[in-house]
């Protein structure tokens, strides 16, 4: 299909899609989950996923049935209330940064701001910045580590002839609609989203695709809810609790005590209801104040990571930042590391020297010898 120039304003060309009643959106993209109007039913409906919540909020609903009530109904609210507060408290301000940081990569200045970008756009990016090029042939080097992790530079040029066009506006232009695949059409001429462009001074080009249509937003889920091993640790140590007293508690004999009118209550009755509140009254073998210590000493260890002196780059003037609040205590249960081998290889050829697994040291006959002498030296000294 096709995109038809619609209007052209000095040097920037606004288009519209044919036959569509609406001109496209801006390039402004929204990484934060929440919307500031279903933030709360969100956040809570979040939040009991957590089988805890859900417990906790059982028993201080029991306190409302008469029968089996030990404690004040209202005043058996306020512990899982403030819980809830106080989790959507840490989880807005979590949304709210990536808002933020949202914010600043979207008002980058140009001739205009990045999210005011719109589809037939031409665009000047100049080198080292995430795209007519300097190069009189039409070449340009980007960088794609921030999509692939590969560091190589990758060669990009000008659709033949394109050059010559630019200057007999208006244009039109013929693409396919947007997709995940970062190997559509014409490739050679595509800059992506989040490339960098090297060895160029400049270069221009006309904006394709613009906010959640480009790949690297297609291929973005968005942030996704993650529970730390300590939250279900928790939950095997709480099981394992319950089974505990549930053995206990049907090794203890029944009492039947008689109404104010002298009348028994069946003993099946009577066991069910004495089953939820001894389950109310032994609520303290699960504190409620467990997980309110968990989310204060999170927030703790987050300021410690990021104010600590070892973590910051004097040459960027910036510290580490934490990206998810939930698993920081999981970098103390990193046991295995796994990398691969990016960049270029001095020579064009990959040879087996050595490998270890589960402390087995495994080496080539010939090109392991070097690396085992070298092991048997330290070993040694």
């Amino acid at each position: 299909f096709s995109w038809d120039v619609m209007t052209w304003t000095n040097p920037l060309t606004l288009l519209r899609h044919r036959g569509a009643d609406r001109p496209y959106e801006g390039n402004a993209i929204k990484t934060n989950k929440h919307r500031l109007w279903s933030f709360i039913p969100m956040s809570l409906f979040e939040q009991f996923h957590r089988m805890a919540n859900i417990y906790f909020v059982g028993l201080a609903f029991l306190n409302f049935v008469t029968v089996v009530n030990v404690l004040q109904p209202e005043v058996a609210l306020i512990p899982i209330c403030v819980i809830l507060a106080l989790t959507a408290v840490k989880d807005g301000c979590e949304d709210f940064r990536r808002y933020q940081t949202d914010q600043h990569k979207q008002m980058c200045f140009g001739e205009r701001r990045w999210k005011d970008v719109r589809v037939g756009d031409f665009v000047r990016v100049l080198s080292n910045q995430i795209m007519h090029t300097s190069d009189p042939n039409g070449v340009c080097h980007i960088e794609t580590a921030n999509l692939d992790g590969e560091i190589n530079l990758r060669q990009r040029k000008v659709v033949p002839g394109f050059s010559a066009l630019v200057r007999a506006l208006p244009i039109t232009k013929y693409m396919e609609r947007p997709d995940k695949r970062r190997t559509g059409f014409g490739i050679d001429s595509l800059l992506l989203r989040g490339c960098t462009v090297r060895n160029t001074d400049d270069a221009a080009g006309i904006e394709v695709y613009t906010r959640h249509e480009t790949k690297s937003m297609l291929n973005n889920s968005g942030p996704s809810t993650v529970k730390s091993s300590v939250i279900n640790e928790c939950k095997c140590l709480f099981l394992t609790g319950h089974a505990i007293w549930l053995e206990t508690f049907t090794s203890m004999p029944s009492y039947i005590v008689p109404d104010s009118n002298g009348n028994y209550t069946p003993s099946v009755l009577v066991g069910f209801y004495m089953f939820f509140t001894m389950i109310i009254l032994l609520q303290v073998m699960i504190p409620v104040s467990l997980y309110v210590s968990i989310e204060l000493v999170k927030m703790g260890q987050i300021f410690f990571i990021t104010q600590g002196v070892e973590l910051y780059d004097e040459e960027l003037d910036s510290r580490v930042q934490c990206r998810a609040l939930n698993i920081t205590e999981d970098l103390g249960q990193i046991q295995y590391v796994f990398s691969d081998k990016t960049g270029t290889l001095t020579e064009n050829k990959m040879v087996f020297r050595h490998c270890s697994i589960i402390g087995t040291e495994y080496c080539h006959e010939e090109n392991g010898a070097v690396g085992k002498l070298i092991s048997v030296l330290i070993i040694i000294i």
